[in-house]
């Protein structure tokens, strides 16, 4: 048990696809339960407050998939690796904007005490 745990930390530590693999899955897990909290307390409240947040996590959750999906396809196909990363770095970009536009709202709820 412990030599694997051990092999495991290693593979964690050596191989880069791997641990941002690894990493975005896990957090795309935790993205995806705070979407679906958020958006059931939205309808269920009529909340502009946590339907906001939920627009916020499934953005997250989109950025986090895209980093997926490039790695997935990173691993599989080792010939156009340079254009899959640079068009995943593009639409992660477009993305996050979309982040940042889309928590206007919230804030502007917060500052007003709402």
């Amino acid at each position: 048990m412990k030599e694997t745990l051990k092999r495991s930390i290693g593979v964690l530590k050596a191989d880069h696809c791997f641990k941002t693999f690894a990493s975005a899955a896990i957090s795309a897990a935790i993205s995806l339960a705070f979407t679906l909290y958020n958006g059931f307390l939205g309808i269920y409240y009529h909340s502009l407050w946590n339907t906001a947040i939920c627009i916020y996590y499934i953005l997250l959750l989109v950025v986090r998939m895209i980093v997926i999906n490039a790695q997935l396809k990173n691993v599989r196909d080792l010939t156009n690796t340079n254009i899959q990363i640079k068009r995943a770095y593009f639409l992660s970009h477009i993305i996050l904007l979309g982040i940042n536009i889309s928590l206007i709202i919230p804030i502007t709820i917060m500052i007003n005490g709402g």
